[in-house]
C-alpha cells in the first residue's frame, strides 16, 4: 500500500525528507555519544561536563529544527497535529549552526505543578515469528489507544463519537517495512471473514514498531483521505497519544463522513481548526489550572515572539521534559500548546474560524522561518 502525497510538497527541496532524517539519526547518535562521555567523567570535571551539556542542548536544538522542517516538506496528508510540530525558530539557513541565545536574555520561567502523567507501559515482544509477536504488539496498542481516549471521554460528546467510530469501522494491519502494511485475517470455522477494506467507513489502523517508526516524520499520521491511521509504538505518555489520535481522528471523520477534501485548501484548514479546537479542549480538560497559566504566562511570550522561553512553559505545565516523553511525542505537545495559546489570544479579540484559519497559516510560516 502505497502512501499517498499532496502536490503542494516544496518545490526547491528546501525540506528534503531523506536528509533531514538521516542529519536527525546522526545528532541522535552523537548525543548519546556524548552522554556516555559526561557519565564517565568523574565529579572533579565539572567544567567539562557543562561544555559537553552546552553542546547536547544545541544538538537538541538543531534536532527540534529538522524535525519541523522534515513535517512541513514532507507532503504527507494532513502532516501531524496540524504540522506545526516544533517550537524552535531559526532565521539561520539550513547549513548554519544555531548558536544558543545569551542566558542574559533569559526570561525566568515559575516552577508549576505539573499535569499528571499516565506512563504507557510496553515491551516490544521478542520471536522468530514476526506474524505471532506483530499480532501481540498490535493488540497490545489497540488496548493502549483505546484507554488513551477514555481518560478524555468526559471532556465532551466529541470523544465519545470518535471511539464509537474507532470501534466500528477499524481494522489493524501489520507493517512489513516503513510503508507497506499487511492485513491478517484469521479463519473462524475454517471460514475467512468479510474482508474490512470493503466496508463503507473502513479505518486502517498501523502500529509502526521502533525500526519502522523512525521513519516517519511524525509520531502519528492519518494517510490516503482518511482511510489509514499510522502510530508509532514508541508514545510514552498516555495523555499525549489520546490528544493526538483524537486529533487525527477528527480528520478521518470529517474526510469519511462529511466528505471533506483534504485537497482543497479551504476545507482543509477548516479541518485543522477543529482539530485544534478539539485539542485545545482536552488540554484544558486535562488540567484546567495548568491551562490558564498557559495561557495568561504564554499570551506575552508568543506575542514577543520569545519561542524558547515558551517552550518552557510550557513544559512547566505538561509533562514535555525528554526523560518524560520521546522526542516527536514532546514535538507535538508543543505544538499543541503553542497553537492553543495562539487560538485563546484571537478568539479573546473576537475571532471567528475564518480568522482563525489565517492564524493556523500564521502559525505555520512563523516555524517554518
Amino acid at each position: 500500500m502505497d502512501i499517498k502525497h499532496n502536490n503542494n510538497t516544496d518545490k526547491g527541496g528546501l525540506f528534503s525528507f531523506g536528509r533531514n532524517i538521516q542529519e536527525m539519526r546522526s545528532i541522535s547518535e552523537t548525543i548519546s555519544s556524548l552522554r556516555e562521555r559526561i557519565n564517565s567523567l568523574p565529579d572533579n570535571k565539572a567544567g567539562k561536563k557543562k561544555k559537553l551539556e552546552n553542546q547536547i542542548a544545541e544538538l537538541n536544538c538543531n534536532y527540534r529544527r529538522l524535525l519541523l522542517k522534515s513535517i512541513m516538506g514532507s507532503g504527507l496528508i494532513l502532516g501531524v497535529g496540524g504540522g506545526i510540530a516544533s517550537l524552535v525558530r531559526s532565521r539561520k539557513s539550513a547549513d548554519e549552526p544555531s548558536r544558543p541565545k545569551p542566558v542574559a536574555e533569559a526570561v525566568t520561567i515559575p516552577s508549576f505543578e505539573l499535569a499528571n502523567l499516565t506512563p504507557i507501559q510496553f515491551t516490544q515482544p521478542q520471536g522468530n515469528d514476526l506474524i505471532e509477536t506483530g499480532l501481540k504488539m498490535q493488540n497490545t496498542w489497540k488496548q493502549i489507544s483505546f484507554d488513551a481516549l477514555e481518560l478524555f471521554r468526559n471532556a465532551g460528546p466529541k470523544i465519545s463519537e470518535l471511539i464509537k467510530f474507532m470501534k466500528d469501522n477499524s481494522f489493524y494491519s501489520l507493517p512489513i517495512g516503513p510503508i507497506a502494511t499487511h492485513h491478517i485475517m484469521l479463519s473462524k470455522d475454517g471460514n475467512l471473514p468479510e474482508d474490512p477494506m470493503k466496508k463503507k467507513n473502513a479505518l486502517e489502523i498501523v502500529y509502526m514498531p521502533e525500526q519502522f517508526a523512525k521513519d516517519m516524520p511524525s509520531s502519528i499520521l492519518t494517510e490516503h483521505g482518511g482511510k489509514t491511521i499510522r502510530i508509532a509504538t514508541t508514545f510514552r505518555s498516555m495523555e499525549w497519544l489520546g490528544i493526538m489520535l483524537a486529533h487525527e481522528m477528527s480528520h478521518v471523520e470529517d474526510m469519511q463522513i462529511k466528505g471533506e477534501n483534504p485537497n482543497d485548501r479551504a476545507q482543509y484548514l477548516a479541518g485543522e481548526v477543529d482539530a485544534h479546537m478539539l485539542e485545545m479542549n482536552l488540554l484544558k480538560y486535562w488540567n484546567p489550572k495548568n491551562y490558564n497559566i498557559l495561557i495568561e504566562k504564554g499570551e506575552p511570550l508568543l506575542k514577543a515572539g520569545k519561542i524558547q522561553e515558551l517552550s518552557r512553559l510550557a513544559e512547566a505545565l505538561y509533562p514535555l521534559g525528554q526523560n518524560l516523553v520521546s522526542r516527536n511525542e514532546r514535538a507535538l505537545g508543543l505544538a499543541s500548546c503553542v497553537t492553543a495559546i495562539a487560538f485563546e489570544v484571537a478568539m479573546k479579540k473576537g475571532a471567528n474560524k475564518e480568522d482563525l484559519k489565517k492564524e493556523y497559516l500564521r502559525l505555520k510560516q512563523l516555524f517554518r522561518r
